[in-house]
């Protein structure tokens, strides 16, 4: 079965991948379950590469804890995907770092950015914190900096936590950075993210009598909100089934000559532009982006610098 739901998603068309990688990712309970669904799709579709490593984590941030680890998670379970999984560290820590993305980023981004960060460095085995230990070191003076130059006390404190987190694994046997600040309930759930729980599906906890059921609860095809009463079709004679088949036949199709193609909205923003740009096959969607980017990038010339 794995290898059946393996070849249905990576026959799933571009402009639907997100939408079917994103359910995925919220619904299921762990990383390891994200596997045995996805296997390695992120490796054989560029559609779904972009998703996973750009558009969940640097394009977006009001995704959840549990995603996040999902997401991650999912990355460092195969020796094939993992490194995608410190790439996506160097670019998180590319962006926690940059100074200009500190200044404008609203606080909100800059904590779930953290987060993965943090997830991210719990997943990490120690060759390969030893093959890019420099450049974890010179992401974290450089990041630590950007944070404690803040004039907003939660991101400076957020710097601090991750600064810490980041020496803690680098320097495992010698000084580590410390700071002073209060430690809370939202500092303590950040440093704890940074310890790697194992792998757990209450779906492959249960024995095989069960495991079906319990896979139909955590996994709905349908969610019950969204489900709407199915009418039971009434029974007829065949004579008059067919009279009803043949009544069908003198329909008269409706016109649609006249009415009017809906026209692609052009995006807002320059990120967006660039994911349209990078990831679509939307003739429409493309020439709407190319007519909107000149304006987009003469109005904010300052967010346009921001992107790489």
């Amino acid at each position: 079965w794995q290898r059946m739901c393996w070849r249905l998603v990576e026959c799933v068309p571009d402009r639907w991948m997100e939408a079917v990688v994103l359910g995925l990712v919220q619904a299921t309970p762990g990383a390891d379950v994200l596997s045995r669904l996805l296997g390695n799709l992120v490796l054989k579709n560029k559609k779904a590469q972009f998703v996973v490593t750009q558009k969940l984590l640097l394009l977006q941030y009001g995704h959840t804890t549990a995603v996040l680890q999902n997401l991650l998670g999912y990355l460092s379970l195969d020796g094939q995907r993992r490194p995608l999984l410190v790439k996506v560290l160097q670019e998180l820590l590319e962006t926690w770092g940059s100074s200009s993305a500190v200044k404008h980023s609203p606080p909100e981004q800059q904590q779930y950015i953290s987060k993965a960060i943090l997830i991210c460095l719990s997943h990490l085995k120690e060759p390969e914190i030893e093959s890019c230990r420099q450049e974890l070191l010179a992401s974290m003076m450089e990041g630590v900096k950007c944070h404690l130059d803040s004039s907003l006390p939660q991101v400076r404190r957020l710097g601090m936590i991750v600064a810490e987190s980041i020496s803690s694994r680098i320097n495992t046997d010698g000084p580590v950075l410390k700071f002073q600040y209060e430690d809370d309930d939202e500092a303590r759930e950040l440093k704890s993210l940074l310890v790697q729980t194992p792998p757990f599906s209450a779906v492959l906890s249960l024995p095989d009598d069960d495991r079906n059921e319990k896979a139909d609860a955590v996994l709905p095809l349908v969610s019950e909100g969204n489900k709407q009463p199915r009418a039971a079709a009434p029974v007829t004679p065949d004579e008059e089934s067919d009279a009803e088949l043949d009544s069908d036949d003198d329909l008269v199709p409706y016109d649609m000559s006249e009415d009017k193609e809906l026209k692609t909205k052009a995006p807002v923003y320059i990120r967006d532009c660039i994911e349209v740009l990078t990831g679509s096959e939307d003739v429409d969607k493309w020439e709407a982006t190319v007519k909107a980017l000149e304006s987009l990038v003469r109005k904010n010339p300052v967010a346009t610098r921001e992107v790489k």
